[in-house]
């Protein structure tokens, strides 16, 4: 059986399959108002009218007006207004809910300012409400990234039991979803839509309470958060660019046809990172792009500035993505996977220059696939190596996975001995052998940080990594 693992070559290009296509639908350009904005920006007919001139400027055909955030609800009979005034002058309108705790609306975690207690009943009923009062104004309505929760309050340890709380989370917004959003929505309007949007921190959703199998299942369509933001922030976690492509293509392989648009915003942003975050957004195949929020657009803010001197482009790449397909490494992440060291490597290894394209199920026979720690989680990996390997995939595995599976038909089928334990990735090797080239390891880098792949019998720290040079 072959047991070669090797690195792919390094590219700089996103690679897409050239299968024959559909013809896709245009490129769509929205925005999101909050409930403050409904009223600051649009709450009268000169406000309006200003606005107006400026959603045409940007070619927005879409408007999300919010009806709650924190506890605030906008003037019922300004949204109203808003509403019918942008319908006639052809513009789409859905209603936006924030589910961010405030005041008369749930009660808060115990965590996150920006999360609530769903076994509260105050929660669940305030919830409730406001999702038949949007139902009863708009045929469609957006759950903004704040249906999740962190809270450990004795009420939810006591409903959590002896389940881990990523189990009871996924369980509980799941039942949340069905009872207090879906619910309520269609028994005001039957023929409601309703959009969940996650947020761009995949690696956690599971955590939190984002059931990334039954939610697209549940929901009517799926958003996506591509908010990657300033990739030197320190409050968005230093982020990487690519990673709204690595999380609109991962959602797109579970949810399919119903993912549809890409969300972000300018938060900590210069022109470049908003521009970057549309790109990325198309790239990974977006054929709506929202844009967080109206404040921008109708100040026509310099953050926004080259997204609006980019729309040709953006129409035009969208055209030329258009069905396709990304080709590529495949990243295998199964659903509610823990990443272990390897958080969010996809990203990294994406801006490197690596084609990735992101897969929530096992592919039957890839030419490359990429084993991270996520990939551990599937209980037949083994199988499945050994059917890849035998069908001819080049198989790449991180020492995370390498970390992480630790059995012994794991380590036989990775080409250890049986007794290994992963204990090796913590050493410190003498001599690291790269390209058969042997370097003395002076500064004595420990094996967990290289891309190792196995200790040959001169106990030389062989890697994966193909005419790398690194200090």
């Amino acid at each position: 059986m072959p047991r070669l693992f090797r690195c792919l070559p390094l590219t700089a290009l996103m690679v897409f399959s050239l299968a024959m296509r559909s013809e896709a639908d245009p490129l769509r350009f929205e925005v999101y108002a909050t409930s403050d904005q409904v009223d600051s920006l649009l709450g009268s007919d000169s406000k309006r009218a200003e606005v107006l001139h400026r959603l045409r400027e940007f070619r927005i055909s879409k408007v999300y007006l919010e009806t709650v955030r924190s506890g605030r609800e906008p003037d019922w009979e300004e949204l109203r207004a808003t509403r019918d005034f942008l319908r006639r002058n052809g513009i789409r309108v859905a209603g936006g809910i924030a589910t961010v705790p405030g005041p008369g609306f749930g009660v808060g975690s115990t965590g996150s300012a920006y999360a609530m207690n769903y076994e509260a009943p105050e929660t669940r009923k305030a919830l409730s409400e406001i999702l038949e009062k949007t139902a009863a104004e708009f045929d469609e309505i957006i759950i903004d990234d704040f249906l999740m929760t962190d809270d450990e309050s004795e009420l939810s340890k006591s409903a959590k039991g002896d389940r881990s709380w990523s189990e009871y989370r996924l369980e509980l917004l799941t039942r949340i979803a069905r009872e207090c959003i879906l619910a309520p929505a269609k028994s005001r309007n039957a023929d409601v839509r309703i959009t969940i949007k996650y947020p761009q921190w995949y690696d956690r959703f599971h955590v939190y309470g984002y059931h990334v199998l039954i939610g697209p299942e549940l929901f009517d369509e799926v958003w996506v958060g591509t908010e990657t933001r300033n990739p030197d922030t320190a409050r968005f976690g230093y982020t990487q660019p690519t990673e709204g492509f690595i999380n609109y293509s991962w959602l797109a392989s579970i949810g399919e046809d119903k993912v549809k648009g890409g969300w972000f915003d300018t938060i900590e942003c210069e022109p470049d990172h908003v521009f970057m975050q549309a790109v990325q957004s198309v790239l990974a195949g977006a054929k709506h792009l929202t844009v967080f929020n109206l404040a921008d657009i109708a100040g026509d803010s310099p953050l926004v500035g080259r997204l609006k001197a980019n729309l040709d482009f953006l129409e035009h790449l969208a055209a030329l993505v258009g069905d396709r397909k990304p080709e590529g490494l495949v990243g295998y992440k199964p659903p509610h996977s823990d990443p272990g060291i390897d958080i969010y490597v996809y990203d990294f290894l994406c801006a490197m220059g690596v084609p990735i394209r992101m897969a929530a199920s096992p592919p039957e026979s890839p030419a490359a696939i990429l084993l991270a720690a996520q990939a551990s989680s599937d209980p037949d990996i083994a199988n499945r190596i050994e059917e890849w390997l035998e069908g001819g995939s080049v198989v790449v595995f991180t020492p995370g996975f390498a970390l992480a599976s630790r059995s012994p038909r794991m380590a036989k089928t990775l080409g250890y001995s049986e007794s290994w334990d992963g204990t090796y990735l913590e050493v410190v090797p003498e001599v690291i052998a790269v390209s058969g080239t042997s370097e003395p390891n002076d500064a004595n880098v420990p094996a967990l940080d290289l891309p190792v792949m196995r200790f040959d019998a001169a106990d030389r720290a062989v890697t994966l990594c193909v005419g790398i040079q690194d200090d």
